[in-house]
Order: C-alpha cells, then structure tokens, then sequence
C-alpha cells in the first residue's frame, strides 16, 4: 500500500492538495490536461519533491518534509512509463529493455517481448522508432524491471488499437503475477476499465470521486 498526504505548488499551475491511497487494486487518475496528472506520478517517483507532507510504501518513507526524508528514485523500485517515454538514446531496444532486469525474475522476458511486438526492433536505437514503438519499449522496460509499484502516464496514447489492446491485457496479466499496484493516467476510461478498481479525478488540484467532474 502507498499512502500519500502532500501538498505542492505547480508554477504557473494549480496547487496540489493530495491525499491518496494505492493498493493491489489500483487507481486511474482522470482530469482536464494541465491539472497536475503527470506531476503527480513525478512525486510519488521521486522526480520532483512535494512542497510539503509525506509519501510512504509500507513501513517505509520516501518523503517526509518535516524529517527531511527524501528517497531518491533508484531507491524506490518504481516501474514509470512516461507520456513521453525517456529511452537512453546510446542504447539498443534490447539494453533499454532489460535496464534494472532483476537478477531472479518472475516475468519471462521472451513473453513480454513478444507481446508488445518487439522482436524485430530489439538491435535498433530509440532514434529509429516511430512514437508507439518507443512507447511499447518503454513499457516493455518498466515491466521486466519487475517494480513494486507501477506508475502509468497514458501509455496507450500512441499506439493503434490493436497493440492498445494486446498492452492493456500484457499489463493486466503482469500486474497480477507481480501483485503489484497501478497508478494510471488514462483519458480515455475505457483503457482503464479493466487494469484498476478505484477511479478519481484531479481537478483544481484536488482529487475528487470520478462522478463529481461535471
């Protein structure tokens, strides 16, 4: 379970007043563009530091401002497949994909590889793929990284409807062997439906029941 009570100023942005709790059963994160989605995940990361308040996984804090507490990303094992996927650019698809592999893993890389459609890409650099390819490999990496805990920034928002739908049930089948939460920032409802339990909508920098966005 990640528990989080921050509060953090977006320049030129809203303010973020967050109180959230993440468990097996994950939340989709749902809102207008420019409320805080993407920051959010950037908090819960390490990215970026709240201005105030506390995040912690388990018994452990990641950020407490008041103990001056803050755990850099490496530390956290968080699995994060930006909006804009951040591929090491000097690097193959292949060594991209298996940064942070864990020495005794669960998933099978092989399955992975094959699913997201990446077999045919493994010896090219990020330069060389299209915007739903680089995407793929970013989630491809964030999986076999085996992480506990999964943040999602729109990872389908590049992809044709059939490689949505073959990454929405490869997320679905890992997250269940992993046992691990999903914090996912969908636009669409629909790529949610079946990947999460609990929906919210981040509006004025507050996270409200999905059915208070009118």
């Amino acid at each position: 379970m990640l528990k989080m009570d921050c509060t953090h100023q977006i320049p030129g942005g809203p303010r973020l007043e967050i109180t959230l709790e993440i468990g097996v059963g994950g939340v989709a994160l749902h809102g207008p563009s420019g409320t805080g989605k993407s920051t959010l995940l950037h908090l819960i990361a390490g990215l970026q530091a709240p201005d105030t308040g506390t995040i912690q996984w388990k018994d452990s804090l990641w950020f407490d401002d008041q103990k001056g507490i803050h755990l850099p990303p490496q530390e956290r094992r968080i699995g994060l497949v930006p909006q804009s996927p951040l591929l090491f650019p000097l690097h193959t698809v292949e060594e991209n994909l298996l940064f942070g592999r864990p020495d005794s893993p669960t998933l099978k890389q092989d399955e992975i590889i094959a699913e997201l459609g990446l077999n045919e890409l493994l010896a090219r650099y990020p330069a060389h793929l299209s915007g739903g390819e680089r995407q793929r490999v970013a989630m491809g990496r964030a999986l076999l990284s085996e992480p506990q805990i999964l943040l999602c920034d729109e990872p389908f928002s590049a992809l044709d409807p059939d490689n949505r739908d073959r990454s929405t049930r490869l997320l679905e089948q890992c997250i269940g062997q992993l046992g691990i939460p999903l914090l996912l920032v969908a636009h669409r409802r629909t790529d949610a439906l079946t990947l999460v339990q609990t929906h919210r909508v981040l509006i004025h920098g507050a996270l409200q029941e999905e059915s208070s966005q009118s």
